[in-house]
């Protein structure tokens, strides 16, 4: 019994670790493939990268990759989401700036400042494509964030994705993707795992109760 017992959790660990690994290799296999024709937006967030007024590598990679998109006729309009650390220039005007600055006007720049939260981003980026009535988004950002973003979109409601990469893999990157990885299982599991699981909760909660009713009713009835 206690062997048996043993033996399914080991299996249960190894088809974990396997999905983790397929998940992983997903991730960058997906990341690094472009795929796009023409879409009404394109967003390219931002992250705190900015420090001093400079920009980081990262970010203005994300930026040029945007503006030569612009000048292939990729898309007609950009959303730059940035965040500010504290003391330092407002990080989605200076993404505005760069972008101008490589010829994207600036009436074809939407600036979101975010919020506090990063599903404030998503909730922002559905308000304004609503608002503008796009249906087809671009997303411009590193390979190994691609994948969880664009889940994180479908479940907002976004459906036309189309992705165009910035980086390659590198044996560095590996503990990002694996940070990518359990977020995506991690939101996978808060989305349709923890509600089915307090739905059975709730119906077997109530059903003790209805069981509970029905034996005191009868005791009842037997004192009686």
């Amino acid at each position: 019994m206690i062997r048996g017992l043993l033996r399914l959790i080991g299996y249960l660990f190894a088809l974990a670790f396997a999905s983790f690994i397929l998940m992983g290799g997903w991730i960058v296999y997906d990341g690094i493939h472009d795929d796009f024709d023409h879409a009404d937006v394109a967003v390219v967030p931002g992250y705190a990268e900015i420090k001093d007024s400079a920009l980081a590598s990262t970010l203005t990679a994300r930026l040029d990759r945007a503006a030569n998109l612009y000048a292939e006729g990729k898309y007609t309009s950009v959303i730059v989401s940035g965040v500010t650390p504290a003391g330092e220039d407002d990080e989605t005007d200076a993404m505005a700036h760069y972008l101008e600055a490589k010829d994207v006007p600036a009436n074809a720049i939407i600036q979101d400042h975010r919020g506090e939260k990063a599903n404030d981003t998503i909730d922002n980026l559905a308000r304004i494509m609503k608002d503008h009535r796009f249906h087809s988004v671009l997303l411009v950002f590193d390979y190994d964030r691609l994948e969880h973003v664009k889940l994180v979109l479908r479940h907002a409601g976004i459906r036309e994705i189309e992705q165009a990469h910035v980086g390659e893999w590198k044996k560095e990157d590996s503990m990002d993707i694996l940070k990518e990885d359990i977020a995506i299982y991690r939101d996978i599991y808060h989305w349709y795992v923890q509600p089915t699981a307090a739905e059975v909760s709730e119906k077997t909660s109530e059903e003790e109760k209805v069981l509970k009713d029905k034996v005191s009713t009868g005791l009842d009835s037997m004192h009686k």
